[in-house]
C-alpha cells in the first residue's frame, strides 16, 4: 500500500470524520453498491472503495488487495490518525511484517472502543511513538502478541486513553527502548505491573506517569535507571498513590527530577535512601502538594549546590520527618531555605 486510507478517501471526497467503519478484506473486486472506489497502490493490486453506513452521513470503507492480503508499508506513521467517528477497524486481512514505523498509527480515534491486534506482526518496528495516543475510548488493549524487541521510542504510546482500565505488559521486550515519556500519561488502571520492563537503555522518563489519577499499585522493582537523565513530573498527579518503591533507582546521571512527585497527596512515606544527585540541576516542586507526607528519605543524597528548588516542599507538613545526609552544605542549605522543617534528621555516611 503506498498511500493512505485519508489520502485515498480525500481523492473521493470523503473527510475522516465521515468514516464509521474500516474493513481490509479478502479481494479486491468493488462490489456494485460502492459509492466510490480507487487505487491505493502504484500497482493497481489493492483497491479501496466506500458504501453507505447505518448511521446518517457515515460510511463503511474497505480495502482489499488482489492476493487477498493487505501488505502495509514500511512507515505507517499516522495511517489511522483523525479518524474520530470510526467505531471499527478490521485488521483480518493484513501484513505488517515490513513495518518499522508505527507512530500515532491510531492516534486519536477518539470512538474507537475495541481494536483486534492479535494479526500486528511488530518484530521489526522500531518506533510506536503515540500509537494510540488519545484513543480515549479504548477500554482494554490486547497486545500480549507484540513483540517489541527492536523497539526504541515509546513516548506517549498509550497516553490519554483515559478509559484504559486493563493493560499487561508482561510479555513486552523493552530492552531496546530509549524513550518512554508520556508512555502512560493519563490512562485510569488501578494497577500496573511493570517488573517484566529491561529500562536499562532508557534516558527518558519525563511525564511517564502523570496524571494517573487512579492508580493505586505501581510494580517498578526490577527498574534499571542508571542511563535515564530527565524524571521530570515522572508521578506527578498520581493522586491514589498510598506507597511507591523506588529503592532500586539510580539517578547519578538524572539531570531534571522537577515535579517528580507533585501532587501525589496520598503518599505518606517516599523513600529516596538510594537517591544520589550527583549530575541534578532541577529539584523545582519536587515533593509539591505532597500534604500528607510524613516521612522523606534521601540519607545518602547531598543537594547539589548549583540545584535549582522552588517550591520544592510546597505543601509538605513542616513536622515531616526529613532524612538527609549529614554534610555541612545539606545543614546550610536546609536552615537557610527551610527553616519551619523542625524535623530534619542528618544522617553519617555510611
Amino acid at each position: 500500500m503506498s498511500i493512505t486510507p485519508s489520502a485515498a478517501l480525500n481523492t473521493l471526497g470523503i473527510a475522516k470524520t465521515s468514516v464509521e467503519e474500516i474493513s481490509f478484506v479478502k479481494d479486491n473486486i468493488v462490489p456494485i453498491d460502492a459509492l466510490g472506489s480507487t487505487t491505493v497502490s502504484s500497482d493497481n493490486s489493492v483497491m479501496l472503495w466506500y458504501t453507505v453506513s447505518d448511521t446518517e452521513d457515515m460510511y463503511k470503507v474497505y480495502i482489499g488487495s488482489d492476493n487477498g492480503i493487505t501488505s502495509f508499508p514500511s512507515d505507517c506513521t499516522s495511517l489511522f490518525i483523525n479518524y474520530t467517528k470510526i467505531t471499527s477497524i478490521n485488521l483480518n486481512n493484513i501484513d505488517t511484517s515490513k513495518v518499522t514505523n508505527m507512530s500515532n498509527i491510531f492516534r486519536n480515534c477518539s470512538n474507537l472502543t475495541t481494536l483486534d491486534l492479535s494479526n500486528f506482526d511488530t518484530s521489526n518496528v522500531t518506533s510506536m511513538y503515540a500509537m494510540f495516543y488519545l484513543s480515549s475510548k479504548i477500554r482494554k488493549l490486547d497486545i500480549s502478541s507484540f513483540d517489541t524487541s527492536n523497539v526504541k521510542n515509546m513516548s506517549l504510546m498509550f497516553a490519554l486513553c483515559s478509559n484504559l482500565v486493563q493493560l499487561d505488559l508482561d510479555k513486552f521486550n523493552t530492552s531496546n527502548v530509549e524513550n518512554m515519556s508520556n508512555m502512560f500519561n493519563g490512562i485510569n488502571v488501578e494497577y500496573l505491573d511493570l517488573s517484566s520492563f529491561d529500562t536499562s537503555n532508557v534516558k527518558d522518563m519525563s511525564q511517564m506517569f502523570i496524571n494517573c489519577k487512579k492508580i493505586k499499585y505501581l510494580n517498578l522493582d526490577n527498574f534499571n535507571t542508571s542511563s535515564v537523565n530527565k524524571m521530570q513530573h515522572m508521578f506527578s498527579n498520581c493522586s491514589s498513590l498510598i506507597n511507591i518503591k523506588i529503592t532500586n533507582f539510580n539517578v547519578e546521571n538524572v539531570v531534571t527530577m522537577s515535579f517528580m512527585f507533585s501532587n501525589c497527596n496520598n503518599l505518606i512515606n517516599i523513600d529516596l535512601s538510594s537517591f544520589k544527585l550527583k549530575k541534578v540541576q532541577n529539584m523545582d516542586g519536587l515533593f509539591a502538594g505532597c500534604n500528607k507526607i510524613s516521612i522523606i528519605d534521601m540519607r545518602n543524597a547531598e543537594i547539589p549546590s548549583s540545584v535549582t528548588y522552588t517550591d520544592m516542599l510546597q505543601s509538605v507538613p513542616t513536622d515531616a520527618t526529613i532524612y538527609l545526609k549529614d554534610t555541612q552544605w545539606n545543614r546550610d542549605f536546609m536552615s537557610n531555605n527551610f527553616s519551619s522543617y523542625t524535623n530534619v534528621q542528618y544522617i553519617p555516611s555510611s
